[in-house]
């Protein structure tokens, strides 16, 4: 696309590509996860599984869907960053992690296993943040005080650097 107008992405271009979507992508994922429920609506109370009695069906599915969006967001600004780096090992990293977050998803249907699934699949997913963060801030560029908009001051990116201020 940027191709074919003339106009080259900014790194914030590329980053607001990414979070579009991985938002896109956890919306549809978390629309499946409870239009699958809906059926079990109709009736009074709450829904219990055999597999994992203490906790309430939705409250299982609420859980991982907020586990696995946030997996998902944070693996599309990953790979889109190893897309744009071309680096194959990054481009793999979606596909990998949003695997990884499934196969736990999955650990919910065996008895019991709702109290290793949930939180594995909700620390997974805050593990993906925290990397993808450092991806965006490890991969932005590098503002200098001749690039710096008039009236600015460009901040050192090392804390070392910073420290000095």
């Amino acid at each position: 696309m940027s191709l074919r107008s003339g106009h080259a992405f900014t790194y914030s271009d590329h980053l607001h590509l990414a979070l579009g979507w991985g938002v896109g992508h956890a919306a549809c994922h978390a629309l499946f996860f409870f239009a699958s429920l809906l059926p079990l609506t109709t009736g009074d109370g709450s829904y219990y599984s055999d597999s994992c009695p203490g906790m309430s069906l939705f409250l299982v599915t609420a859980l991982n869907s907020l586990g696995t969006s946030a997996t998902l967001v944070a693996a599309m600004v990953v790979a889109l960053d190893g897309w744009r780096r071309r680096g194959a090992v990054w481009m793999a990293y979606a596909p990998a992690v949003h695997l990884a977050s499934a196969l736990l998803t999955l650990g919910s249907f065996k008895p019991g296993g709702c109290m290793f699934a949930v939180p594995s699949v909700l620390a997974l997913g805050g593990a993906n943040a925290l990397y993808a963060a450092q991806t965006a801030w490890r991969g932005a560029p590098v503002a200098s005080a001749a690039t710096a908009p008039e009236g600015t001051v460009a901040l050192p990116r090392t804390p070392e650097a910073r420290r000095d201020l």
